[in-house]
């Protein structure tokens, strides 16, 4: 169930920054994006009993500082 409904929000998630972005600005995003997976790692690692929805938000805070 959950695998399902993280599928569905991805989808869902995308098909969003398409409408609100378009495909030219959206994939330049995509092929400009540098994420540190060793700091998500660390923030999820020190989170061990967080949700999904836990984990994407750290993940999120994380992509939000980098682009300050």
């Amino acid at each position: 169930m959950n695998g399902e409904h993280s599928l569905i929000m991805t989808v869902y998630n995308l098909k969003r920054c398409l409408n609100i972005l378009g495909i030219a600005q959206m994939l330049e995003k995509i092929k400009n994006w540098n994420p540190n997976y060793k700091e998500i790692a660390w923030l999820i690692k020190k989170q061990q009993k967080c949700t999904n929805f836990e984990a994407l938000h750290a993940i999120k805070i994380l992509e939000i500082k980098s682009a300050a």
